[in-house]
């Protein structure tokens, strides 16, 4: 199963939910910026509706079984997974009504197809920190979780964590996405909007997203602050920004969610999305592994 529809599957537990779904636990699949690997320094200029910044998306990070093959197929049998499906670090998240999903602890998933079911998640704690799997979850990759979700007990099975690689750039058939910062400008009032914007995300969607930032011109020079990137504001004469980098976008796992009331379909150019930022450290991992 490629990497970005497994991204979409578990997404889909608090991203698509309709705007009438109770509240109750969903999964997510972690994903992060890659860090340039230099800023660009010294002043720069651009147009608006053109990236100032731009960041491949990928996938967090993926759990390794210290299994001899024999021993995987048996647990992968065990738990109905598919042979070579990754098992990869997400977020287990809790709605407690208040429309603010909540980062509770991680997980790490596979998803496969069930006949008359459709994406079933395999989703495995290790609760004690040991580097052991010690309980499980099952549950409809593409439904809302009826309530909180349970974790049952399992034998423990041993694991390490391989994070991706945060430099930029990438090999860009492993990343799920790009992440831009463009500015444009609002024609009845001339103040300048900042915001980000996720491309080639789910099915090849396009999603300008919040929270954005609105400057007024007239305030020049000044400083930003977008998707945890700062921007050092200096001058607009109308056409052209000039401006520097003084740090990249985030480096916490985020999600892209749609806002209240929006169904949430990651295909076109939709409407409504945000960027959620979870202010949550990756978990550790070995330092020689790279998915």
């Amino acid at each position: 199963m490629p990497a970005a529809f497994l991204a979409v599957a578990l997404a889909g537990g608090a991203a698509a939910a309709l705007p009438d779904a109770p509240p109750g636990d969903a999964a997510a699949t972690a994903k992060i910026l890659t860090a340039p690997k230099n800023l660009p320094e010294g002043e720069r200029s651009e147009k608006p509706n053109r990236a100032l910044l731009e960041q491949p998306i990928v996938l967090a990070g993926a759990a390794i079984l210290d299994l001899t093959d024999a021993e995987e197929d048996a647990f992968r049998n065990l738990h109905r997974m598919d042979r070579h499906a990754p098992l990869y670090l997400a977020h287990w998240l809790r709605d407690d009504g208040s429309g603010e999903p909540r980062h509770l602890g991680w997980m790490y998933c596979a998803v496969h197809i069930k006949m008359m079911k459709g994406q079933i998640a395999n989703c495995f704690r290790d609760e004690d920190g040991d580097g052991r799997f010690d309980r499980d979850a099952t549950f409809v990759g593409s439904a809302p979780i009826p309530g909180e979700l349970r974790f049952e007990p399992i034998p423990p099975v041993p694991y390490h964590l391989a994070i991706s690689r945060a430099a930029y750039p990438v090999n860009l058939k492993a990343a799920v996405g790009l992440m831009e910062l463009r500015f444009t400008v609002d024609e009845a009032s001339g103040r300048l909007h900042f915001a980000p914007r996720a491309v080639n995300v789910g099915f090849s969607a396009t999603l300008d997203l919040e929270p954005a930032v609105e400057v007024d011109p007239k305030s020049l020079p000044t400083s930003v602050e977008v998707a945890g990137a700062r921007l050092d504001l200096l001058r607009w004469d109308g056409q052209r920004l000039a401006y520097r980098i003084a740090a990249p976008m985030t480096s916490r796992p985020f999600q892209l969610e749609p806002g209240p009331g929006v169904r949430g379909f990651l295909i076109g150019h939709p409407k409504g999305w945000r960027m959620r930022i979870h202010d949550v450290a990756l978990p550790a991992a070995d330092p020689a592994a790279s998915p």
